[in-house]
Formats: structure tokens, sequence, C-alpha cells
């Protein structure tokens, strides 16, 4: 739900359009009205949570890795995102932290500065 947040609201009106189509004649007024609240609630439960602050940015990465600018940045943003969207981590220090154990296991090259 967090890597596509911004999707949610579509995905669930496809939801239930999808199980309405399967129900067909089945398909009640009761049920599609308790499925209708359970996905506005769904949908306020979004809209009352405060945008999450990135623990890091790319300038960030770029620095604690010494990488150069490329797609493990945005790779390794998306990795902190997640982490702290889950709770794992908690201020930079923790995302700085899983950033080198990530580089390490994905063989990242880091780049030779002089």
């Amino acid at each position: 739900m967090h890597r596509r947040k911004a999707l949610l609201p579509d995905l669930l009106k496809l939801m239930l359009a999808d199980r309405e189509a399967a129900r067909g004649r089945a398909a009640s007024v009761a049920g599609r009205q308790a499925y209708r609240i359970s996905v506005s609630g769904v949908l306020a439960e979004m809209e009352e949570q405060p945008p999450v602050v990135p623990l890091l940015n790319g300038d960030d990465v770029m620095q604690l890795l010494d990488l150069d600018p490329g797609p493990n940045i945005g790779e390794a943003l998306a990795v902190v995102a997640e982490a702290q969207a889950v709770g794992d981590v908690k201020n930079r220090e923790e995302a700085a932290a899983l950033l080198h154990r990530y580089a390490a296991a994905q063989g990242w090259q880091l780049a030779q500065r002089s």
C-alpha cells in the first residue's frame, strides 16, 4: 500500500466493480453498501495521515554510499522509504546503516573518488 498509495483509490474502485461483476445478480444492496462503507473508511484513513517526511534524499544517499547519480539512488531511496513506512528505521542513523547493509548485499560498485 505504501508504494502505490496514489493508486489506491482507483484500485479500490476497480475492486468494487470486479466484486459486483463477479457476484452478478447475487449481489445485494446491503452487501454493496457494507463494502462501500469499508472502502470509504480506508480512503478516509489515508487522508487523515500526515505526509511522511523522508529520512534521506538523493544527495544524502550519494554521499553516504559514495555513489554516482544513477538508478541505484532511486532504488536505495525506495528501500529506505519502505523501511520507514513499516517502522524498521526511525531516524537518519538507522537509515544510513540500512543503506550500507543493502549496498553490500547488492554488491554495488561504489564510486572511487580522489
